[in-house]
């Protein structure tokens, strides 16, 4: 009897599909690629570094109008007269960017000031931003005084924080230290109302601002 054939069976081959074609980079792509790479990289860090510097400016900002707020409550529970003079240090490490004095014998020696250190007065201390001007704001005073640079020169006219809770109106002009055309952040007081507030004012911005109070 014979058997049946048994169909033959064709050997295994390699697939017939589309053959995988992988195409290494040139040179020059790589050398494209790591320049975009890095343009990039550039990028996140000047952000990153204007963003901290912001906050830096910010955080100044608002430490200072705490201690106005500060030194007229203080004013007020001590019955004696508080001034803040401005100053400008900002080319040594801890310095400050204003000083405390109080009137500690306002009826046998009115008008004489001593240092005043009260521990929330550590918020005047800052080594990253500049106090450049101050403007006295007033019903009949609107003047910008430069600080000055000398130590041998008189200081900006002092705020003064009186017994009653009445202060000096004022605008505190910040930067921060070496960015003679970065943002600047203004601290106002206004006395009237006993409130301080903060605004950071982008360079043009302030610029523009500047011009039009410009008399």
């Amino acid at each position: 009897m014979i058997s049946p054939r048994r169909p033959r069976t064709k050997p295994a081959t390699e697939s017939c599909g589309p053959r995988s074609s992988g195409r290494a980079f040139t040179l020059v792509e790589l050398l494209l690629a790591m320049a975009v790479a890095m343009v990039l990289v550039s990028l996140a860090v000047v952000s990153a570094r204007s963003l901290g510097r912001g906050r830096a400016l910010r955080g100044a900002a608002d430490r200072l109008a705490t201690t106005l707020r500060m030194a007229r409550a203080d004013a007020a529970n001590r019955g004696k007269r508080i001034r803040l003079v401005m100053t400008v240090d900002s080319e040594v490490k801890g310095g400050q960017i204003g000083r405390l004095e109080v009137e500690n014998a306002p009826l046998t020696e009115p008008g004489t000031f001593s240092p005043y250190k009260p521990t929330w007065a550590g918020s005047l201390e800052h080594t990253d931003v500049d106090v450049f001007a101050c403007r006295l704001t007033g019903e009949s005073t609107w003047s910008v005084m430069q600080v000055a640079r000398d130590a041998d020169e008189p200081a900006v006219a002092p705020l003064t924080f009186r017994p009653d809770g009445s202060c000096d109106s004022a605008e505190i002009h910040l930067r921060e230290v070496g960015e003679p055309d970065g943002p600047v952040a203004i601290v106002t007081l206004d006395g009237d109302n006993a409130r301080a507030t903060t605004a950071i004012l982008p360079a043009e911005h302030y610029a523009d601002r500047e011009e039009h109070l410009a008399p």
